[in-house]
């Protein structure tokens, strides 16, 4: 992996490292009054190997989080480091505990964040573990590579494309990415599954799941009838319902979201879908597609912002609109929407410019065109005004996946046919 293609390891390890100050700073609650952060410094030195907050002992499971985070830090850094200097590991190790320290520092900022010594100590283990990890990880990685290149089962166009789908739904089933080990959350949201197994979907939500389950097992589908697999589609109809069923189970150690039935229900009419289509879009050159799945990106991102807002009594609707948006609401269910927002036009912005070989601009251009009508809907509908971050967010989307389709792709087809 390292020799083929050291860029993409370069890559992944920065993405690790913010990554990592992303784990250690959300849910972004920052405070600037100085004595709030020496108070948190004080009780950090007074504590070092408890919860400075509360005296008690260290969680097993938060101690496990804060390995678990750092671990692909050090396993991409020793990866790229192992050519540079003698002592990669030591030099990871360093890096990591400079890259904990400042995040400790930054949650001293924090109300609902708590500075730790032990957090150092813990997030420097998983740095040195993940270069322990890192030269059987990634010789196990090359080895399989080249399994798969002589068995020719990363041929074809098709094999790129089901890759990119599968790490879509992964990714949307995934974020905001605030993962816990807390017992006492895990367990209550067992409980909450328990009484309420079917939970409720939000329309625009339900819209992308859909849309996504349905691109992925046309795409798989696709590529598995190419390979000459009897019953591909029937097979990719299994493998994605039973991944829809495993992300929907990993939603309880995701802290913001909550798994319900109704969620895999919806996967399942994405998936059925998108196996009618496999039949029919592999050799179709008509727009068509595209503009379907406009259709469904448009609507759904509509519906998705449009359930931030409230209903109020018409008496007390404020300039004669019966929608406000509440003024308050965590920041990780904001993050999440902007996720959310940016996977949505992902795939147009894919679609646009692997099927019919648009440019980034181009996709961009008609990502921030689809933005902008719900902008002004909703602006019709309840006197919001126009968000500049939802159009960039949408734009950013789309570029992203014009580039996934293009450069993406012609670096993927070097690595699979370098020897």
């Amino acid at each position: 992996m390292t020799s083929a293609n050291p860029g993409s390891v370069r890559w992944l390890w920065l993405l690790s490292a913010v990554f990592v100050v992303y784990g250690t700073t959300i849910p972004f609650h920052f405070v600037s009054g100085r004595e709030h952060a020496l108070a948190n410094l004080s009780r950090a030195i007074a504590h070092p190997l408890t919860v400075p907050a509360t005296g008690r002992r260290l969680s097993m499971p938060d101690v496990a989080q804060n390995v678990l985070l750092f671990v692909p830090f050090g396993l991409f850094g020793v990866a790229v480091l192992r050519h540079l200097t003698r002592r990669p590991a030591t030099a990871v190790c360093a890096m990591a505990l400079a890259l904990s320290a400042g995040g400790e520092a930054a949650q001293l900022f924090t109300p609902d964040r708590t500075s730790s010594l032990s957090d150092l100590a813990a997030n420097t283990l998983g740095a040195f573990a993940g270069g322990v990890l890192s030269g059987p990880c990634l010789s196990l990685f090359r080895r399989s590579v080249a399994d798969l290149k002589r068995r020719r089962v990363l041929d074809g166009a098709w094999t790129y494309a089901a890759l990119v789908a599968t790490l879509l739904v992964l990714v949307a089933g995934s974020q905001p990415f605030d993962v816990t080990l807390d017992v006492s959350t895990i367990w209550s949201k067992v409980k909450l599954l328990r009484d309420h197994p079917w939970g409720m979907a939000a329309p625009g939500a339900a819209v992308l799941d859909l849309t996504r389950f349905a691109i992925w097992t046309t795409c798989l589908s696709i590529w598995l009838t190419e390979l000459g697999v009897r019953r591909g589609i029937l097979l990719a109809a299994a493998v994605a319902a039973a991944t829809a069923v495993g992300l929907e189970a990993g939603q309880i150690f995701i802290e913001s979201r909550t798994p319900a039935l109704v969620d895999i229900a919806v996967a399942i009419v994405g998936i059925a879908f998108g196996a009618a289509a496999a039949t029919t879009i592999r050799h179709a050159a008509s727009p068509l597609w595209l503009w379907l799945l406009a259709a469904a990106t448009w609507a759904g991102a509509g519906m998705q912002i449009l359930n931030q807002f409230t209903p109020v009594p018409p008496a007390h609707a404020a300039g004669g609109h019966a929608l406000v948006v509440p003024q308050a609401g965590e920041s990780t269910r904001a993050l999440s929407l902007l996720f959310d927002l940016a996977l949505a036009y992902f795939p147009v912005g894919f679609a646009w410019a692997w099927r019919w070989r648009r440019s980034a601009s181009a996709a961009a251009t008609f990502a921030v065109a689809m933005q902008l009508a719900i902008e002004l809907v909703l602006r019709a509908l309840a006197g919001r005004p126009l968000r500049i971050t939802d159009i960039a967010i949408a734009a950013a989307g789309a570029v992203v996946g014009a580039w996934a389709a293009r450069s993406g792709w012609v670096r993927f087809r070097d690595y699979v046919t370098a020897p």
